[in-house]
C-alpha cells in the first residue's frame, strides 16, 4: 500500500495591498486562446505588469467566443506558464481559433503587499452557496428523488485575531473606514511543496477591539470577497 505524504504547514500570512508606481499604459496581447479559462500571452518585458487578482481591461477581441473576453477582467495563474495569465470566469472554447493580434490589455498600478503585525490567529474560507433542486424519476414518479446542487456563487473569507500592534492598528482602523474594497492576499506554506496564495479585492467588514484588566488590547478582523478571487500556487 502506498501512503500519501503527509504536508506540512508552516506559515501563514494575511496581508494588505496597496498601489504603487503609475497606471501602465496597455500592452499587446500576442495571443488570446481558445480555452475555458482564456490565457493571454504578452511579451517578456510586459508580463511583470501584470499579478494575480489584478482586475485588467481586454479589448479588441472578436469572433465567436473570443468577445467574451473584452471588458474588465480579473486575472490568475500570471506566469503560470511563463508570460500568460489566465481571464478567471471567461469561456472563449466556442471560439475557431486563437486570436494572434489586436488584443490589448490594460492593467492597473502594481500592488505591494505588507503582513500587518500582531495577529497570532489566521482564517481563511472558501466557500460556494447552491441551488437544490429534486430530480424526478421519469420512469415512477412515486420513487424517491435525488437532490441536484449547482453553484449559485463562490464566497471567501478572511479572519485574523491577535494584539492590537501599535504597527498596524491605524492600517486595519483605515481599512474598515474606508468604503471601496481593497487588495488582500492570504498566503500559506507547506514545506517542501510551495505557496499557496488567495488574493483579490475584500471589504473589511468587521474589526473588533476586546481587552481585560492587566492585559494587553487584542483585536478581531474579519474580510469579506468583493468579486472574483484568485487562487494559484507558486514554488517562491
Amino acid at each position: 500500500m502506498v501512503q500519501p505524504t503527509t504536508a506540512k504547514f508552516s506559515k501563514m500570512r494575511i496581508m494588505l495591498g496597496t498601489e504603487t508606481g503609475v497606471d501602465p499604459a496597455p500592452v499587446t496581447v500576442t495571443s488570446l486562446s481558445k480555452a475555458n479559462p482564456a490565457v493571454c500571452t504578452v511579451g517578456v518585458s510586459d508580463i511583470t505588469k501584470f499579478q494575480n487578482g489584478m482586475q485588467v481591461l481586454i479589448a479588441g477581441a472578436v469572433g465567436t467566443g473570443l468577445v467574451n473576453a473584452n471588458g474588465l477582467k480579473t486575472i490568475g495563474s500570471v506566469g503560470v506558464p511563463a508570460n500568460t495569465f489566465q481571464l478567471l470566469g471567461t469561456d472563449t472554447s466556442a471560439a475557431a481559433a486563437a486570436q494572434t493580434t489586436g488584443v490589448t490589455a490594460d492593467p492597473p498600478k502594481l500592488v505591494t503587499y505588507s503582513a500587518p503585525c500582531g495577529l497570532d490567529t489566521k482564517t481563511v474560507a472558501l466557500s460556494k452557496n447552491l441551488n437544490e433542486v429534486s430530480i424526478p424519476d421519469c420512469t415512477d414518479e412515486d420513487a424517491p428523488t435525488w437532490m441536484a446542487r449547482e453553484v449559485a456563487n463562490y464566497s471567501v473569507t478572511i479572519s485574523g485575531e491577535g494584539l492590537a500592534a501599535s504597527e498596524s492598528i491605524q492600517e486595519w482602523d483605515n481599512t474598515f473606514l474606508q468604503s471601496t474594497s481593497r487588495m488582500m492576499r492570504c498566503e500559506l506554506e507547506y514545506t517542501g511543496i510551495g505557496f499557496k496564495r488567495i488574493e483579490g479585492k475584500f471589504h473589511l467588514d468587521s474589526e473588533t477591539l476586546s481587552g481585560e484588566l492587566g492585559n494587553r488590547v487584542r483585536i478581531a478582523i474579519n474580510a469579506q470577497s468583493d468579486g472574483p478571487i484568485a487562487v494559484s500556487w507558486s514554488t517562491t
